[in-house]
């Protein structure tokens, strides 16, 4: 059987880090997010992108959010059409969700420098969220919940749980984790919808428990407990790894400053047994050896680089891609037999709302141009634009000839199973299969980008 090498890259607007989603999109037309996202993308977020992307600076953050502001306020206060049933603090708050969206779409940035990033999450998206949490807390009702959009929440929790927060920036972030916990469970609400809306919410809530709670720990100094609860719960397989580094850094840097040798030893062994190598690579396990304990770096390092491997054989298993064999993907350009006899696949979820999406149309056809005639090569892009758009064949082929794509573009009900079989539920997400089902990248702990398909490609 031939080894095939299947390449998933979701790109979408925010591809700042892989734990990063789009916001849940409300069934309510009059949402508050969604007023603010289409107000964005028809003044501002569209018309640059035709442009050029703007420097992804501090400097030009406040001068856009200052514009932001001021002209949200004008064009919702002066609407005649119905508004959301909010408060006018509410209605005027751009939530955190708009922020990340906006600036990441008219930078074109998948991702920011580590100041900048922390600028963005710091002075606009941890204190809207905060505004919308002390709303929700003040208005009990659906209206006021639902002003924390579930993207809103789960990128400023990344934001914050990803940046070298001081004691106090996290004592406030680990506050209103805890404050909107305990709130939404003791939120009984009326409707349906609004119930499932709060499971959502608390689910997110859940996936970030490791790393506040860990983090808490070690902030309130108790650096001993930290490393107990990392070490136990990382051996659960239900923590993200991109978690386990982090708590793992500031506690490997903690033992490295007080000489601590056993325990910095003891975290790196844990690292190298429940993290793989796109997460924390091997040269930087060689490193904080090296660090810690420089008279046995080389065996330690020796064990931990066997280790590793083995482990990532055994986390990285998927029999996805031989489901996705059978799926009959024939459609116009893209054929079917081309793909299953590739050695290589090349795959691209896109959608027309996103701004690095559109962006890199003209890098892509590009890198078609070079595999298009070869065998062991193929490509196919998904378009995951709303279904209501592709109910004929009239819109795709308009947005083909609108953005100049020479390469397949694949739209029809296949493209909807193709991205339920492969669980691409949130954006970006990005895989590497092989045809025996091993997964050699996941998008939790790994930056796949149209680079990486360059250098697939040249190899």
């Amino acid at each position: 059987m031939k080894k095939i090498i299947l390449i998933l890259s979701v790109t979408c607007i925010c591809c700042l880090n892989a734990r990063l989603v789009q916001g849940q999109v409300n069934d309510d037309k009059l949402a508050r997010s969604i007023l603010q996202q289409n107000f964005l993308k028809d003044n501002y977020i569209f018309p640059q992108i035709r442009l050029r992307p703007l420097n992804a600076s501090n400097q030009t953050m406040d001068s856009l959010f200052s514009v932001f502001n001021q002209e949200w306020g004008k064009y919702i206060l002066k609407q005649s059409t119905p508004k959301p049933d909010l408060n006018n603090k509410a209605l005027l708050n751009l939530d955190s969700y708009s922020y990340m969206w906006s600036f990441l779409s008219i930078t074109q940035k998948l991702q920011l420098d580590r100041n900048v990033e922390y600028h963005l999450y710091s002075k606009y998206m941890f204190p809207s969220l905060l505004v919308d949490y002390n709303n929700f807390k003040e208005n009990r009702s659906d209206s006021y919940l639902k002003l924390i959009w579930l993207g809103s929440l789960k990128n400023t929790l990344t934001f914050g749980t990803q940046a070298h927060l001081s004691q106090p920036d996290f004592s406030s972030l680990y506050s209103f984790y805890t404050g909107l916990k305990n709130l939404l469970e003791s939120y009984s609400s009326p409707t349906a919808k609004g119930k499932v809306f709060v499971s959502d919410l608390l689910k997110i809530i859940n996936d970030y428990k490791f790393e506040m709670e860990c983090k808490n720990l070690y902030y309130q100094g108790h650096p001993e407990e930290a490393m107990n609860y990392l070490l136990k719960e990382s051996q659960t397989n239900q923590v993200d790894e991109r978690g386990i580094v982090d708590c793992s850094k500031i506690l490997l840097d903690h033992y490295y400053k007080t000489g601590q040798k056993d325990n910095g030893l003891a975290i790196l062994n844990n690292m190298a047994k429940t993290v793989g190598k796109d997460a924390f690579p091997l040269d930087s396990l060689k490193s904080w050896y090296l660090k810690i304990d420089p008279a046995l770096a080389e065996e330690n390092y020796r064990k931990a680089t066997g280790l590793s491997e083995k482990i990532q054989l055994v986390r990285d298993n998927s029999s996805a891609y031989e489901s996705f064999k059978y799926l009959n993907l024939n459609q116009g350009d893209i054929d079917n037999d081309k793909i299953h006899n590739a050695k290589y696949l090349l795959i691209d979820f896109w959608s027309l709302d996103c701004g690095p999406c559109i962006a890199e149309i003209k890098e892509l056809n590009a890198l078609y141009e070079k595999i298009k005639n070869r065998k062991d090569v193929y490509f196919i892009s998904v378009n995951c634009d709303k279904e209501e758009l592709k109910k004929d064949t009239t819109y795709i082929k308009a947005m083909i000839s609108k953005y100049n794509i020479s390469y397949p573009v694949l739209y029809n009900t296949q493209a909807i199973k193709l991205k339920k079989l492969l669980h691409v539920q949130f954006y970006p997400s990005k895989f590497i299969f092989e045809s025996t089902g091993h997964l050699l990248n996941k998008s939790n702990h790994s930056d796949i980008t149209l680079s990486t398909f360059e250098t697939f490609v040249k190899n």
